[in-house]
């Protein structure tokens, strides 16, 4: 397990790469709101200065939302405890600017605060200047949720309000191989079909930071989940099959790689079932030349069926980190093999023979 750091943006520090070891337990597991500005405040000062947007999003890995690929966002804006532009869909148009209707103009005298976020999301709880905050969100697994805040704005020195967003949930993504012959000593063949993150916090409630997110990210200007629930599964990979190679690649076709940031609890088995959280990988393995089944056994507590095979499970919660972190990226790299506890039972066969009757004294 190792800790590698990664200069792809300031938001993504680091990226965490993580060699798990299974686990076997004792029994197996069951298997856009578009807004608009209404507010009488926004009524145009005597100057007509308009407000418009300038974006920016902080490079990251694959699959995520940049600056080139935002097209829309959500803002709020506030003045003297009051909002001053309210739910506003601001998107992004074919020449690549930013337009949202109608159209707000900057207060004469007042200092406006800006809370954004992308993409839109529907909330039930009334948004205020004390709690511009996002409650409640539950993270799709898909969606690259983004937020900025711009804090003190004037229109008599600013033309735009430069929002530079940052990414809110944490980056998962998992590579798997099966164990190479030069590693265990014998070739083996093993069949994917389900992968799936267990017992994870997929709803919490997001805190905006109250500093302008712009520079180097910086405990102030960072956002905070809070009151993180409903634990859950995340499907990674299903209703698919996989053989698996000797170097590690990615198994993933739900598109669920974002996942609310959050403490990792440690996997143990029970007597009953896993506690903790941590990856589940539904798998068969095989001797590949006699296409006989190495695991699971059927006996085996963990086996769910001669096509599929059974599950092996690791850790989400390990030597390199105990948490998932606003912003960040992890890669897990899993390595499936044959059990230990499971070596194969090989025999050896001996008859006795039938003694000879010949030798012994029968009487007449």
């Amino acid at each position: 397990t190792r800790k590698e750091s990664s200069a792809a943006s300031d938001v993504y520090k680091r990226q965490i790469i993580m060699n798990a070891k299974s686990i076997l337990a004792l029994l197996p597991i069951a298997a856009a709101i578009t807004g608009c500005s209404s507010d009488s405040d926004s009524t145009a000062p005597a100057d007509m200065q308009s407000i418009q947007f300038s974006v920016t999003v902080p490079n990251a890995p694959r699959t995520v939302t940049t600056t080139a690929s935002i097209n829309t966002f959500t803002t709020w804006a506030f003045t003297g405890g009051k909002p001053y532009m309210s739910n506003v869909q601001v998107v992004k148009n074919a020449l690549n600017q930013w337009t949202y209707s109608p159209t707000a103009y900057w207060p004469a005298d007042s200092l406006l605060n800006f809370y954004s976020y992308s993409p839109a999301i529907e909330t039930s709880k009334p948004v205020t200047a004390d709690s511009p905050d996002i409650p409640d969100f539950t993270s799709p697994g898909d969606i690259d949720l983004l937020y900025g805040v711009n804090m003190n704005v004037s229109g008599k020195t600013d033309k735009q309000v430069q929002i530079n967003f940052r990414h809110a949930l944490s980056q998962i993504r998992f590579y798997i191989r099966k164990q190479p012959a030069s590693v265990s000593g014998r070739e083996i063949a093993v069949k994917v079909s389900d992968i799936r993150v267990m017992n994870v916090a997929t709803t919490g409630s997001f805190n905006f930071p109250r500093e302008t997110t712009s520079g180097t990210p910086t405990p102030g200007t960072m956002g905070e989940w809070v009151t993180t629930t409903d634990n859950n599964d995340i499907a990674i990979f299903t209703n698919s099959e996989a053989d698996l190679g000797d170097e590690f690649a990615e198994y993933q076709n739900s598109g669920n790689i974002f996942a609310i940031p959050q403490e990792l609890a440690v996997t143990e088995a029970t007597a009953v079932t896993y506690s903790g959280s941590y990856i589940r990988v539904l798998c068969k393995i095989t001797d590949p030349t006699t296409g006989v089944t190495i695991w699971p056994s059927s006996s085996d507590p963990n086996y769910i069926s001669p096509e599929n095979g059974g599950y092996i499970v690791f850790p989400l919660a390990t030597e390199a980190g105990t948490a998932w972190e606003l912003g960040n990226a992890y890669r897990y790299n899993l390595t499936v093999g044959v059990p230990s506890s499971t070596s194969r039972i090989e025999f050896d066969v001996t008859v006795d023979d039938y003694p000879n009757f010949d030798e012994i004294d029968v009487e007449n």
